[in-house]
């Protein structure tokens, strides 16, 4: 999808499936989302760890509005984090990242939480030129 937004000469229109049109449609997907990070975060926290699988937000991280919504989503699941408490972004499994959906989403993150976000799994070329971008790597 990046790649014929990139190279389209002609307004390129995404899959519905990566944005939402209606507010209506924006609120269903939030709290859908929502309710299956928190069913999973539950399962991932290790010891004093917190995993957050940015797979389970798409293998294609598109846009800012997108990477918004995700760090949105995620809010509820961050307030439930304990000071001493990792937070590890796992990037497995993301084949696009852009530099765009990574700065709505990390961004926050790494200033909200500082030293205790750490980044796992960024060995993919898209991802590693994203965070490169960003001053994230």
């Amino acid at each position: 999808m990046a790649q014929n937004w990139a190279t389209s000469v002609s307004a390129y229109e995404p899959d519905q499936k990566y944005y939402c049109k209606t507010r209506d449609v924006f609120q269903a997907r939030l709290e859908r989302l929502q309710s299956e990070l928190l069913k999973d975060t539950n399962n991932d926290r290790i010891l004093n760890s917190m995993i957050i699988k940015l797979n389970k937000f798409g293998t294609t991280l598109v846009s800012r509005p997108g990477g918004k919504e995700a760090y949105l989503a995620f809010q509820p699941t961050l307030r439930e984090c304990k000071n001493n408490e990792a937070i590890e972004v796992d990037f497995e499994g993301v084949e696009v990242l852009t530099p765009s959906w990574a700065d709505e989403f990390s961004t926050p993150l790494i200033n909200s939480y500082k030293n205790s976000v750490s980044l796992k799994n960024t060995n993919n070329p898209s991802v590693v030129e994203s965070l490169k971008i960003l001053g994230l790597s």
